[in-house]
């Protein structure tokens, strides 16, 4: 999960909901500086990143999972579906596909094909 605050204080990231489990905030809070990406984890993903780790029952990957986040300054975020993904071969990759097979414009000081 990524984060920005775009507020112009720091927040904190003090509770995350989710009925599959029950979620653990590492140390009972992550600071949230305001513009600045904080990425969190699991750590079956990312064992040396900040994680979150939820316990219960573990989701079917590829599917999504509702979460509730809590801040101490912003309050309680709606439920957002959270995508489910392996730890196995796990990189920073999309979680979606990107279209490939969509023509990209040739650069200004390219010669046309006809030339």
């Amino acid at each position: 999960m990524t984060f920005v605050n775009s507020s112009s204080s720091t927040d904190q990231l003090i509770a995350v909901s989710t009925a599959t489990g029950v979620a653990t905030v590492p140390g009972g809070s992550v600071s949230l500086p305001p513009g600045v990406v904080v990425s969190l984890s699991d750590p079956d993903i990312d064992s040396a990143a900040q994680a979150i780790s939820i316990s219960g029952q573990a989701p079917k990957v590829g599917t999504t999972v509702p979460v509730q986040f809590d801040f101490a300054t912003a309050g309680n975020s709606s439920q957002v579906q959270v995508p489910v993904v392996s730890p196995e071969g796990l990189s920073l990759s999309p979680t979606q596909s990107i279209p490939t097979d969509q023509a990209t414009p040739p650069a200004e000081d390219a010669p046309d094909a006809t030339d």
